[in-house]
């Protein structure tokens, strides 16, 4: 499929293909076959020819893969420099999708978040045995979490694209490895020195590695599977006790403790490079803590509607003599 591709394309390819990062050469190569059967040309990418692939990932994959697998395709062209029919002409896909969705009669499965307390009782439990292995692996915890990172961002990190600062880390994820940046420097991720330990568990990784290059890898100067980090990540889930986690749980994990720390839809939206407000999905907090922000809620409207007075155009003498009328009527009333 490479030798298909213009030259300049596929030497920006071998930046993903290289990074072992397999779904999205999987992805490319389905999607030039679906073409090929369908007698179309693959390369510029069209909206035709998207929704030709989407219609056959609705009749051999699950529902939910749908979207991922375009979203692949997308990056991928994006990566290599193609053109892709802008948002406005991909609504038939969106119809596509929707409906083979429908069609599933059952709900997509989701990543149950990894949210701070669970990684905070995890490095509670690694410290008897805390090595460079177990400390890799605190970091790429904590960033992934805080930093609201996905995975082939996180994967992908280089020591130049990370910086300390007084107040956070700003870390820098380049356009071929986001699937919100178009072109440009990329997008800049801020992460928080208080409030969360990503920034001690980073410089901690920082100083283990020996003041590294600034072309080294954050985690590996080899290369960092993506397959060894999802083993990895559910192993942490197996050790908490926790079912259903994955390499997403700390990206809905991030959100879930924004959201639930009174951040507005705004910032956490900014914060995880989201298009849209699909973020709420992720937003799945304790019942314990949901009800007492009702119970917070409910108990503040109450008094803000004690404190409410209603305009009469009466003055206060007239409203006080009506509330004292009222009240011997009842007085009498009750009496009979």
């Amino acid at each position: 499929m490479i030798k298909s591709l213009p030259e300049a394309a596929a030497a920006r390819w071998a930046g993903i293909k290289d990074g072992r990062h397999k779904p999205y050469f999987v992805a490319a190569v389905a999607y030039e076959r679906v073409c090929m059967r369908s007698n179309r040309a693959a390369w510029p990418v069209s909206g035709r020819t998207l929704e030709a692939f989407a219609r056959h990932l609705g009749e051999r994959m699950l529902p939910s893969s749908v979207d991922t697998n375009l979203q692949r395709v997308r990056t991928f062209c994006t990566a290599c420099g193609l053109s892709y029919p802008p948002r406005s002409q991909l609504g038939g896909l969106r119809l596509v999708m929707r409906g083979q969705q429908r069609r599933a009669w059952s709900d997509v499965k989701r990543a149950r978040p990894l949210r701070a307390r669970h990684l905070r009782r995890l490095d509670q439990l690694m410290e008897r045995q805390w090595s460079a292995e177990t400390r890799r692996l605190s970091a790429m915890l904590w960033v992934s979490h805080s930093g609201l990172l996905r995975s082939i961002e996180l994967l992908h990190l280089r020591w130049g694209d990370i910086r300390f600062f007084r107040h956070g880390v700003r870390v820098r994820i380049l356009p071929q490895f986001s699937k919100m940046s178009l072109g440009g420097p990329g997008d800049f991720v801020w992460i928080p020195r208080e409030g969360s330990r990503a920034y001690a568990a980073l410089l901690g990784w920082y100083h283990e590695c020996g003041s590294p290059a600034d072309e080294a890898l954050v985690w590996d100067t080899n290369g960092y599977s993506y397959s060894r980090w999802l083993r990895q990540t559910k192993e942490v889930g197996k050790a908490l006790g926790l079912s259903g986690v994955s390499t997403h749980s700390l990206r809905a994990g991030g959100a879930t403790d924004l959201l639930q720390g009174g951040a507005d839809f705004e910032t956490v939206k900014r914060a995880g490079r989201w298009a849209s407000m699909c973020f709420l999905q992720y937003w799945r907090p304790d019942p314990a803590e949901i009800t007492a922000q009702l119970a917070a809620a409910f108990l503040a409207a109450d008094v803000s509607a004690k404190r409410l007075r209603v305009s009469t155009g009466e003055s206060w003498r007239q409203h006080r003599a009506r509330e004292q009328r009222r009240q011997r009527q009842h007085r009498v009333s009750f009496e009979d």
